[in-house]
């Protein structure tokens, strides 16, 4: 079985684990393996199917392994990203069952993640969750962002899986979530990179999160002082997922509700979280447009409290200056996504003015947002699609290094891989 039919047929096993038994009805599940892989985000579920298809209908001759340039400021582009009310609550919510279940923080739990003063310039390290394209087993890969080597590599704790990873200030502490098998709850964890960016060993925060938390999907936030973290998470059995916000320190904790629409299942998903500086505001995006909730926010639907801030964004981040939300965009803006088009990076004000255009760049295969915001808020990591080593590769990507002063990408050293995979700096 090839590498693609493989993550498509793991993909669909993962969210066959997180639906009601009577919700959708059809042929049982085929056995499962005995270390099924995670699913990767909904919208790069979205995307498989598309590239198979243009992997089959197309022969390329040569395979060009050539760097895109991502050009800067000064180079004309479309509007990425507009401000508008937020979207409506989806229109068939399935039942829900009682109160959102809350995060467990044990008696020893962690009342902040170490954080320190960011260095100048590019982080020195990031970090990679390269689960799904391991042979052997769940693993991160800790690499050098001027070498693009790969200096250290982390396991989880025994038969144990990796979820999303997340950094704070200063470019030495990662936090990232272990999942079991199945559906099971979520536990957080911290490591240290020492002077040569290699990781130090798993520190559990005691600290868990009900249900699961993705492999790659951005699923997991934390401020760069470290005292606040936030999460996406599938419950088990039940007709939402839930969005939360721990702040370690205080111990508080808030939940909103993502209600599941079983009609429209792309447009009901949450990805990509991120915090600002102080952790009064939570960043997100479905596949219909990126939001901000403001975290002392009541409880409820994350589509009622959220407000819309670019309906074209498929990632975004908040800034460190707590006034501008980054967003990338995949143009032409159709459904399903083109098999050849664009990626626009932008700032986006969140008092409602112009975007302003980072960089754009056209002509790219099967073209994918994901990038990890550095603590700093002056580089983005981005992973910007190439094409693959074989002709019938598709939706491969590469790691680079893009300025937001200045839009220029500056690629890591590191090869192309299938992406994209969770990242972070």
């Amino acid at each position: 079985m090839s590498t693609l039919e493989d993550r498509v047929r793991a993909a669909f096993r993962a969210d066959a684990e997180t639906v009601l038994p009577d919700a959708v009805p059809g042929p049982p599940a085929r056995p499962a393996r005995s270390r099924p892989r995670r699913s990767r985000p909904r919208w790069v579920r979205f995307l498989i199917p598309l590239a198979a298809a243009t992997a089959v209908a197309a022969v390329v001759v040569g395979v060009s392994m050539a760097v895109p340039e991502l050009r800067g400021p000064g180079h004309r582009a479309g509007t990425p990203a507009s401000s508008a009310p937020f979207s409506p609550v989806p229109k068939y919510p399935l039942p829900t069952s009682g109160p959102l279940p809350a995060p467990v923080l044990g008696a020893m739990a962690s009342r902040g993640v170490p954080a320190s003063a960011p260095a100048p310039g590019v982080p020195r390290n990031y970090v990679t969750n390269e689960s799904i394209a391991s042979t052997v087993n769940d693993q991160l890969a800790v690499r050098d962002t001027a070498t693009g080597a790969v200096v250290g590599r982390i396991s989880p704790p025994g038969d144990d899986l990796f979820a999303s990873i997340t950094a704070v200030a200063g470019d030495r502490t990662f936090v990232t979530a272990v999942t079991g098998h199945g559906c099971t709850d979520s536990r957080l964890y911290q490591f240290r990179l020492n002077d040569q960016g290699q990781p130090g060993p798993l520190e559990p925060l005691h600290v868990t999160v009900p249900g699961s938390i993705s492999q790659i999907g951005g699923d997991l936030a934390i401020t760069p002082d470290g005292r606040t973290i936030a999460y996406n998470a599938a419950l088990c059995g039940r007709a939402e997922n839930e969005v939360g916000v721990i702040d370690l320190a205080t111990r508080q904790v808030a939940t909103w509700a993502v209600p599941l629409d079983p009609r429209d299942n792309l447009a009901t998903q949450v990805m990509g979280l991120s915090l600002s500086a102080d952790g009064s505001l939570l960043g997100f995006e479905t596949f219909s447009g990126a939001r901000v909730l403001n975290t002392g926010a009541p409880g409820g639907s994350v589509f009622q409290r959220g407000r819309m801030i670019s309906r074209t964004a498929l990632w975004a981040a908040l800034g460190a200056s707590d006034a501008t939300l980054y967003t990338c965009a995949v143009s032409p803006d159709t459904t399903p996504l083109p098999r050849t088009g664009g990626v626009t990076y932008a700032a986006a004000p969140l008092d409602g003015g112009q975007p302003k255009v980072i960089a754009r760049r056209t002509g790219l295969p099967s073209p994918q947002c994901w990038a990890s915001l550095d603590p700093s808020g002056g580089y983005l990591l981005v992973e910007y699609p190439v094409h693959g080593p074989y002709p019938l590769d598709a939706g491969y990507v590469r790691a680079g290094v893009l300025n937001l002063r200045t839009g220029r990408l500056t690629p890591t050293p590191a090869a192309s891989f299938s992406g994209p995979e969770d990242i972070a700096w």
